[in-house]
Parts: structure tokens; sequence; C-alpha cells
């Protein structure tokens, strides 16, 4: 579930195809809306469906696809600061790699897929307008940078040029920079926290790539989980001192 900054809305995902049971309506699979009341939090209607997933295979029979990714599920969500768009996180199977969709609730229609950007990862600038994307590109190179929520004026930064074989979590801190985390050695090393110019704050984070990677809700510090001797270790790096 994912509240909206000013308290209007509660997006949630439905996921009934992940659970093994044939006995589920997958049709409803996706992204939904429940409008509430800012002051009391209690729902002022109905809940609507934004995003409705394919697979599972109800939803494709349900939703025009013109073009490639024919496949995608919904897999978070993260509200504008503005709270007038959804930024919603897929998983492209036929592609496998994920990719970005942007919402506004106003517009969407479940029966129609939107736009796909093929971005591993996104969040939201801090006004609100443009995208902070990190990880494989439209075109598989490594990357960080800012797009046009319709993909459009893409500014990126091909993070080969600092020796670096992955990237990912890209956010832009209050004070404009954009940091995220990267890797030497791909998917599968340890990661640091660099600047978008390739600096490096802090030094290598655990022994092993991440499992998770959370940023706290001012940018000033990152949560990373690793592995360590078998046991989940958290790190917490902080963007200011690394």
């Amino acid at each position: 579930i994912a509240y909206s900054p000013d308290g209007r809305y509660l997006a949630f995902l439905v996921d009934t195809d992940s659970d093994g049971s044939t006995e589920n309506d997958s049709s409803n699979d996706g992204v939904w809306l429940l409008a509430l009341d800012p002051t009391t939090g209690a729902p002022t209607g109905g809940a609507a469906m934004l995003l409705r997933d394919c697979p599972p295979e109800l939803g494709c029979a349900l939703v025009m696809r013109p073009d490639a990714p024919y496949q995608y599920r919904s897999l978070a969500m993260t509200w504008s600061p503005r709270a007038d768009a959804l930024l919603v996180a897929l998983e492209l199977p036929e592609e496998a790699r994920r990719g970005l969709v942007v919402l506004t609730p106003e517009r969407a229609n479940p029966a129609v897929r939107p736009p796909v950007l093929r971005y591993d990862d996104g969040t939201w600038a801090n006004d609100g307008v443009r995208l902070i994307v990190s990880g494989r590109g439209p075109d598989g190179r490594m990357i960080v940078g800012s797009i046009a929520p319709d993909g459009s004026d893409a500014q990126l930064v091909d993070v080969s040029a600092f020796g670096l074989a992955w990237a990912q979590s890209a956010v832009q801190r209050p004070d404009g920079q954009i940091v995220f985390l990267g890797s030497q050695a791909g998917q599968s090393g340890p990661l640091r926290l660099y600047t978008i110019g390739g600096t490096a704050i802090s030094a290598v984070i655990g022994s092993t790539s991440a499992v998770r990677a959370a940023w706290s809700p001012d940018r000033s510090a990152v949560l990373v989980v690793t592995v360590g001797n078998g046991l989940l270790e958290d790190y917490i790096v902080s963007a200011d001192t690394g």
C-alpha cells in the first residue's frame, strides 16, 4: 500500500496470481486507488482500478497492449511529492528485466496498458515532475540520471565511464545532488555509495551484493541489507559522510 503525501488517496496492489491458488479472480490483479477523507482517513467511495496486470491471463484478455512489452506485473508504487501521480515499478518477464509506468489517477484506464519506460529503478525528483532513474536503460547500458515522465529529455550518465558495472537505487537529495549505489563487479558485487559524477562517498558496504536497499524519507541515509556468513546484515550509510 502507499498513502499519498496529502492523505487524499490510498494506492494498493492486488496480486492473487502469486499464491498458487486457482480459486482467485485474478482479473483484479494490478494497481488500485481508494479516495480518502484527509481529515478522518475514511474512504469516500469505492476503490477504482488504475492498472490491470498481465499476467495473469485473465488480465491479458482484458487489456489492450498495442506494442511490447505484452507481459508486465506490478511490484511497488511511489507517489509524486505533489500527490498527482504514481510511479509503478514493473517486472517484465518476457524481457527478464524491470520497467516503470507513470499513472495519473484522473486519466488512468485499466483497459489500456500505459507506455512502459525500460529502466530498472526509478524515484521522483524533488520537483515532482522528473524521474530519477538508474540500472539498465532502454539500450541495456548501466546508467544514472533523470528523465521526463514520458521518457523524453533523458539526461543520463553511463556508469561504465567510472569503471562501474552496476548501478541502482538512485535518488535526488534535497540539495539537488543525485547519488546512487554502484558496484565494480556487476550485480553480484558489494556496493558503494557514489555521486552522479562518479565520486565514491562510502567504503564498500558489506562483502556481498545487496538483497534490499531503502532510502530514508529525507534522503540523508540509505539502508543496505546484505548477507554475511549466512546471516542478514543491515548497514545504514550516511549520504553526507559515507
